[in-house]
């Protein structure tokens, strides 16, 4: 090592002991604990996680099957959402155009046989008709405005179901990453740096 040696690092990982001359630093402001003190209990005596106490409490908590059945079951409700919602939506728009297109038709017509009196009086045959059709009309306007209800309040389920899986999804890739570090880690506590 030819570089001036940094107050900022005070052990070289790749050896047992701290970096020769960085303890004797006058500046060094890190207030490293001595590398030959043990912290806690013996060298030899295994880590303990106070999170846990035993083993059965980790796989409780680390139920993988459990959160695999858990998402399963979120994304089948999901799927069966996104179908129902499709198939009302379709539905009944389909069948309120049409029925407003035949409304539309029949209101042409009538429109075409109102005679105009010089007089500006306006003799409409039929007007019972008209009225019929115009009641028939707001009636299936609210069906559609009710359908288009149940649609938006499917779409906002559909979101809810998909935000709730994003967070189990983050949720299962943090329990996975912490459990290949506990994999990872050698048994019994590290070595040379305590």
């Amino acid at each position: 090592m030819d570089a001036p040696l940094s107050p900022n690092h005070a052990f070289d990982f790749f050896i047992d002991e701290p970096v020769s001359g960085l303890a004797e630093v006058p500046n060094n402001q890190n207030r490293w604990i001595k590398w030959d003190v043990p912290l806690r209990g013996e060298i030899d005596e295994p880590m303990e996680n106070p999170g846990f106490d035993d083993e059965e409490e980790l796989d409780e908590f680390m139920d993988n099957e459990d959160v695999w059945t858990r998402m399963s079951n979120l994304e089948y409700r999901h799927e069966e959402l996104v179908k129902k919602m499709v198939k009302v939506s379709d539905a009944e728009a389909v069948q309120v155009v049409s029925r407003l297109e035949e409304i539309e038709t029949i209101v042409q017509q009538v429109e075409s046989r109102v005679d105009t009196y010089l007089s500006g009086q306006m003799a409409v045959p039929g007007q019972d008709v008209i009225i019929g059709l115009n009641q028939h009309e707001q009636t299936l306007q609210t069906a559609l405005h009710g359908a288009e209800l149940q649609n938006q309040q499917l779409r906002t389920r559909v979101a809810e179901m998909g935000s709730r899986d994003g967070i189990l999804m983050s949720y299962m890739l943090w329990m996975e990453e912490h459990l290949t570090v506990l994999e990872k880690r050698p048994p019994g506590p590290p070595s040379g740096t305590q």
